[in-house]
């Protein structure tokens, strides 16, 4: 009787051990619900806008989500989807408050949104200097802002379709590119230069289509968190014309022709550096001369009606540029003429500039 209670005995422990080691073996290899973030700060640059926001790594997270609460606005915007470290970086395109929070991903598991970070309040700083700086994937670049205002676009004395000269009004401040997209910062983003005339990184990206800088576009903003696009063609021409600073230039800057612009007499037929020829009133350079721009707008006939935030065609054949280049004439480089190809063309003297 004693021998087989203590047979007993030692066959129930040897189940339960055998349970428990399975029950511990399974703790291991399967993980449970990912915990939130903790830890989560801001930390504001405000000498660049740059805000930092960091916290703790969770237990098997493999990536992390960051989220932008926007006071102003009452709206949320996610930074990125699959951030890989226990950082990410965020540089709102205009001041107000705002919170962060992380969410943490891995194995088909998305955690509970953490607690908020600390409020960041981005005053007027760089702002105030009319420039934003943007850094992706080292690759620093300048955006200019540009103030709503009233202007008269189009030409009496230009090509016919500058024609009629109409009243715009651009309600919205906004900022355009300092210079034409570099083929630095086209590979920063895309990985590849498309470009002809490759001596410089510096020189203008070009052989790119509509298409393509839609996709650029695209991708950059996905590394930045922002929304960038292109201008429209009102916005374009506002600019160009030197924005409420205007003081009346055929050309972007100048009515000297070589001050101006490169352009098909003194290019030698070639783009050449970003930002060497003279800045116009906004601090903008290369908006006559050098490449022909890519616009957002379909082209298509102008009107004479006075227009508030124009925004082109709602169709058409073509998308249009602006600004000339550096094989063509200098009246196409004038502040209001116009050009429209297909969407899906690409040539060596046609490329873009920002919009945000």
């Amino acid at each position: 009787m004693k021998i087989r209670f203590a047979f007993l005995v030692c066959l129930i422990c040897s189940v339960c051990y055998v349970s428990f080691s399975c029950g511990s073996e399974e703790s291991e290899t399967d993980p449970m619900t990912l915990e939130a973030p903790t830890n989560v700060k801001a930390s504001l640059d405000k000498e660049t806008n740059i805000v930092t926001i960091t916290w703790k790594s969770v237990k098997y997270a493999e990536s992390y989500a960051v989220y932008r609460y926007d006071f102003s606005s009452d709206k949320t915007v996610k930074l990125v989807e699959n951030c890989p470290d226990t950082y990410w970086q965020d540089t709102p395109s205009k001041s107000g408050e705002y919170n962060y929070y992380v969410c943490a991903n891995g194995k088909e598991l998305v955690s509970q949104a953490s607690i908020v970070s600390n409020t960041i309040c981005i005053e007027d700083i760089i702002y105030t200097k009319n420039k934003i700086e943007v850094t992706v994937n080292g690759v620093c670049f300048n955006m200019i802002k540009v103030e709503g205002g009233t202007f008269q676009m189009g030409c009496t004395s230009g090509f016919n379709d500058e024609r009629p000269v109409h009243q715009v009004t651009l309600t919205n401040d906004y900022y355009i590119g300092e210079t034409e997209v570099t083929q630095k910062l086209w590979t920063a983003v895309m990985g590849s230069n498309p470009s002809h005339n490759t001596r410089s990184n510096q020189f203008p990206v070009e052989k790119v289509s509509w298409d393509d800088c839609q996709t650029f576009i695209t991708r950059l903003n996905t590394l930045t968190g922002r929304t960038f696009r292109l201008p429209t063609e009102a916005e374009w021409e506002f600019a160009a014309r030197g924005g409420n600073a205007s003081v009346g230039y055929t050309y972007s800057g100048s009515n000297t022709l070589d001050d101006a612009m490169w352009y098909r007499d003194n290019s030698g037929y070639q783009t050449h550096e970003v930002a060497t020829k003279a800045p116009n009133e906004l601090g903008i350079y290369d908006m006559s001369g050098n490449i022909w721009e890519w616009c957002q707008d379909w082209y298509g006939s102008y009107s004479s009606y006075a227009q508030t935030n124009p925004t082109g065609p709602t169709s058409g054949s073509f998308r249009v540029n602006r600004g000339g280049s550096c094989v063509y004439d200098a009246a196409f480089s004038r502040v209001a003429a116009r050009n429209g190809i297909s969407a899906s063309s690409a040539s060596n003297n046609l490329g873009l500039r920002l919009a945000l």
